[in-house]
């Protein structure tokens, strides 16, 4: 019933899933094995064997899913090199670069980015903007925008600067943790700045799950 694709780099690993009989797809990812040497179907769910270099010594290293009762920030990885402690999963999402009549130039001004479905309680989140192969500065807001059947709300967000878990460029932290809900929750950035292609890299860390419906881009395009 799925057709499952692996994509490995160094410690991440990607799988895209699809789902022949809903017609959909949906992503796993992991930060704590990537090197897979064969894959085992059990009752309930894949077992997989991989290798893992630790002090120069290489190591077999079996790998499953554990299920738990449905409680926020329950979608974590543990191994036994770090004695079972909680690690955070990591995302890394990158447009590449987005061919917007490339003939002319751009003033960029917003970037919004949509979720829904939370169960994080926290969720560590930084942005990487270019414009022409350029990193560029971008602002990440405080404030997030909450979208539900009450109607539409503006909502500041607790954020910090603090480096923890596995994300060690810069991020905020936002606390979720009153919007844990089929609410739909609107994140604004501040990317002004001025050229022709535009490219931007999303990173996500976080304890919990969340969907990430999609991103906008506001610009204005002018002759040169």
């Amino acid at each position: 019933n799925y057709i499952k694709i692996f994509y490995t780099y160094q410690n991440y690993m990607y799988i895209l899933i699809y789902d022949v009989i809903n017609n959909y797809y949906f992503i796993y990812d992991t930060c704590n094995f990537s090197d897979i040497q064969n894959i085992l179907f059990i009752g309930a769910g894949d077992l997989y064997i991989s290798t893992q270099t630790v002090n120069s010594l290489d190591y077999l290293v079996f790998t499953t899913y554990a299920d738990r009762p449905i409680s926020m920030n329950n979608n974590y990885d543990e191994n036994i090199y770090l004695n079972f402690v909680d690690t955070p999963i990591q995302l890394e999402l990158d447009t590449g670069t987005l061919n917007l009549n490339t003939h002319l130039k751009k003033r960029f001004r917003d970037l919004r980015i949509i979720y829904k479905n939370m169960s994080a309680s926290d969720l560590q989140y930084s942005l990487d903007v270019f414009i022409d192969d350029i990193l560029t500065d971008a602002y990440l807001e405080d404030q997030i925008v909450v979208n539900s059947s009450e109607g539409q709300y503006v909502y500041g967000v607790e954020t910090t600067d603090k480096t923890e878990d596995v994300l060690s460029e810069l991020f905020i932290l936002f606390n979720l943790s009153d919007f844990t809900s089929n609410k739909i929750i609107t994140h604004y950035t501040n990317i002004s700045c001025l050229g022709k292609f535009f490219r931007a890299r999303f990173r996500f860390s976080t304890k919990g799950s969340f969907k990430f419906l999609g991103y906008g881009l506001v610009f204005k395009e002018h002759q040169i």
